[in-house]
């Protein structure tokens, strides 16, 4: 990945960095089912005090169609963790008048996931014999 710092501003009342990147490397991280490389561009937008990303911006283009996808992020306090607060997905492809998809998901009510177990070792019979 190539990156290029695009510089300081606010971004809803936070300081905040955007640092675009530019993926250069083959195979892509992004394939088509044929395996085809879709290069990804896009952008972080980081706070300078904690480096905590604020937003991110996915750009990917192949053939016709163009995708972008910005993904904003809040605290949670009950977590105690920045979360995914929304999703927003654009779709533009051919045709006259052009396809467009716009959709937008909004996250709520995270949850702390756990998980108990318990073990137990017992030495097979052969081996409590040659004690």
């Amino acid at each position: 990945l190539a990156f290029r710092s695009v510089g300081a501003g606010q971004l809803e009342g936070r300081p905040a960095y955007e640092v675009e990147f530019r993926e250069e490397a083959r195979p892509t991280l992004v394939r088509t089912p044929k395996g085809e490389d879709v290069p990804a561009r896009g952008s972080f937008w980081i706070e300078p005090d904690s480096g905590r990303i604020l937003r991110t911006r996915l750009w990917l283009s192949l053939e016709q169609l163009t995708t972008e996808i910005i993904v904003a992020y809040r605290p949670d306090e009950a977590l105690g963790l920045w979360v995914p607060a929304s999703m927003r997905e654009l779709y533009l492809g051919p045709g006259f008048p052009q396809l467009e998809v716009d959709c937008e998901a909004v996250y709520s009510n995270f949850q702390r996931a756990s998980a108990e177990t318990s073990e137990t070792y017992r030495l097979p019979s052969w081996a409590e014999e040659s004690r």
